[in-house]
């Protein structure tokens, strides 16, 4: 069998982490393909991803317009998958007529109404995420098959596609092994100090539903009552309102004391080293699908003050203490709790370094490329 890929829409973050993991992990022949092809603009995925069964055709012009994508879809797409027996959609946006195809969801935005933070009422924003959200659900209702990351997404989804009579699997991603490390041992408060201050980081896109803003001011709270705390918070500020906003709030709540700070985009690669100088992780988002960010927070060992917001707690399990993300007293007591008690730190490190090793890529691979099959 043949199998064709389209990654035509995914072009950065966890959707190009996913494909590399994914096929770097994969023996495709076991499960009856014996040639895929995929389909991408990104350059990452060109120059990573090597196999005698894996043919790559790569056009930048996938990367710069969506327009040019869908039309690529509909009219060039269906020549391109002439002698293919199945079509993967990894990214979950497929509009054209081939099929059988399975498609994956990775981004539950589109579908969570309850978050009034997310999209304000009539912005370009919105606009945008109904249209991905109507993309979707047809993509989805057409689909041979669906793969989701956690049980949370599939049910969240399901419920909003109802005609939906295909195969489903849930299949987390893997974790890369670079960030795994034995859990570090946990000092008592009483060994830090201004000179040494505790270490707190949370990674992340900047953006409304990530609650920087509130963990700011939660870690500002904690200060202010003479804490010897450090913030740091990293990611791409892809939305402007948000950014500016957690600005705001980093520059009023430094005014005494500065003790949070930004460090912008981090590549993925630089990440295991901010990681395991850290002595705490927050995670502080109120939508998920399956937040890769805490997966390697958790390889990382560290004591992870989180959101209880689905999925997290489907993944985190008892390794972590959770708070209300929009709260941020609630986020405060959490991480007072943890900051106050070695041995709950130490605990919740361990358990969710164990829970981590349960996410690998081979697991992926293997499992996707059986489900594939099981649909083609």
């Amino acid at each position: 069998m043949i199998l064709g890929i389209d990654a035509t829409n995914i072009n950065a973050g966890g959707g190009v982490t996913h494909l590399l993991g994914l096929l770097q992990a994969s023996n495709p022949q076991r499960h009856g393909f014996d040639e895929v092809i995929l389909w991408t603009g990104n350059e990452e995925l060109r120059e990573q991803l090597t196999a005698p069964w894996l043919h790559i055709k790569f056009d930048p012009h996938f990367k710069g317009s969506r327009t040019y994508r869908y039309i690529w879809q509909l009219k060039g797409l269906p020549k391109e998958t002439e002698k293919c027996d199945l079509l993967f959609v990894p990214g979950g946006l497929y509009l054209g007529h081939f099929r059988p195809f399975v498609a994956m969801s990775q981004n539950l935005l589109p579908f969570d109404d309850s978050n009034p933070n997310l999209n304000p009422l009539f912005s370009m924003r919105n606009f945008r995420m109904k249209a991905l959200k109507w993309g979707q659900s047809r993509t989805f209702r057409s689909a041979k098959g669906i793969i989701f990351l956690t049980a949370h997404a599939k049910n969240t989804i399901l419920r909003r596609i109802m005609s939906f009579r295909g195969q489903t699997a849930v299949i987390p991603h893997g974790i890369n092994g670079m960030f795994f490390r034995p859990t570090p041992p946990q000092e008592s408060v009483i060994a830090y100090d201004q000179n040494r201050p505790f270490r707190i980081l949370y990674v992340s896109t900047i953006a409304f539903y990530k609650h920087q803003a509130e963990v700011v001011e939660a870690v500002g709270a904690l200060v202010e009552q003479g804490m010897p705390l450090e913030l740091i918070i990293a990611g791409p500020a892809l939305y402007r309102d948000a950014y500016l906003n957690m600005q705001n709030v980093i520059a009023r709540c430094n005014r005494k004391r500065r003790f949070a700070c930004y460090r912008g985009t981090v590549a993925h690669e630089s990440l295991v080293s901010l990681y395991h100088s850290a002595d705490m992780f927050i995670f502080a988002s109120s939508c998920e699908n399956l937040p890769l960010i805490l997966l390697e927070a958790m390889a990382a060992s560290l004591p992870i003050a989180c959101s209880q917001c689905a999925p997290m707690p489907e993944v985190l399990k008892d390794g972590g203490i959770y708070f209300d993300p929009e709260s941020s007293d609630s986020i405060a007591g959490a991480v007072r709790d943890l900051i106050l008690h070695a041995d709950k730190r130490k605990s919740c490190a361990e358990k969710a370094h164990r829970y981590a090793r349960e996410y690998s890529w081979q697991r992926c691979a293997d499992e996707t490329f059986s489900f594939l099959a099981s649909c083609a």
